[in-house]
C-alpha cells in the first residue's frame, strides 16, 4: 500500500507522528491538530498531494488561518524549500496548503520516486509548518471566540437596545434586583368580625 509505505517511512524519521489506521480510500489523514490535519492523497488528476488540510469545523476560522499563512508564502517556500500551493477553496469550508508530484502507481520506478518525494515533502512541510499552524490556529480560535462573545455582550447590553436583535426585544431588559421579578407579596385582608 502506497500510503502505508510513505507513512511508515515518515514515522521513522518523525516518531512524534503516530501511524494512523489505513483507510480504503485515495487519501490518508494523520497528525490532527487545532488547525485540521495532515493528509496524503492521490486525486483523480494522477498526482500525489501532500497537504496541511485546514479544517477546524468553522469556515471563518479556517479562512483566517489560511489568509495568515498565504500572506507569507515566500517565507514558507523558503523554510520548506518547496513550491507550495496555497488553495483557499472559497466554495468550501476548508482550505489547504499543498505540494504536488506526478505518479503512475502501475510503474514501479514512478511509484518509488513518488514515495521518496512524498516522505521528503511531508517531512519538510511538517517541520516548517506544523508548529506555526498549531500556534496560529489556537490564537485565531481564541480571537474569534472573544469577538463572538463581544458581539453577544453588545447584543444584550441595555444601553445599546438599537443593536440588539429583534428577537431579543420582546420585553424590557431586567436585572436580578428588578422588583418586577420578585415573587408576589402575599397579603391578607382584614375580615371584620360580624356579630
Amino acid at each position: 500500500n502506497f500510503f502505508l509505505e510513505v507513512l511508515t517511512d515518515l514515522t521513522e524519521c518523525r516518531p512524534a507522528i503516530r501511524l494512523p489506521s489505513i483507510q480504503r480510500a485515495n487519501w490518508l489523514s494523520f497528525a490532527s491538530g487545532p488547525f485540521g490535519y495532515w493528509c496524503i492523497s492521490i486525486p483523480a488528476d494522477g498526482r500525489v498531494r501532500v497537504e496541511a488540510y485546514l479544517d477546524t469545523g468553522d469556515g471563518e476560522t479556517n479562512k483566517r488561518i489560511f489568509d495568515t499563512f498565504a500572506a507569507n508564502q515566500p517565507t514558507w517556500a523558503d523554510q520548506t524549500g518547496l513550491e507550495l500551493s496555497f488553495e483557499r477553496l472559497n466554495e468550501r469550508r476548508a482550505s489547504r496548503i499543498a505540494a504536488y508530484h506526478p505518479v503512475a502507481l502501475d510503474e514501479p520506478n514512478s511509484e518509488a520516486d513518488a514515495r521518496s518525494w512524498a516522505v521528503a515533502t511531508l517531512t519538510s512541510m511538517y517541520d516548517a509548518l506544523n508548529g506555526p499552524l498549531r500556534n496560529i490556529a489556537a490564537e485565531i480560535r481564541k480571537t474569534i471566540a472573544i469577538e463572538r462573545d463581544t458581539k453577544i455582550s453588545i447584543a444584550h447590553d441595555p444601553e445599546t437596545d438599537t443593536e440588539r436583535p429583534k428577537s431579543d426585544m420582546t420585553g424590557p431588559v431586567r436585572s436580578f434586583d428588578d422588583t418586577s421579578l420578585a415573587p408576589p407579596v402575599a397579603y391578607t385582608r382584614q375580615v371584620e368580625d360580624r356579630p
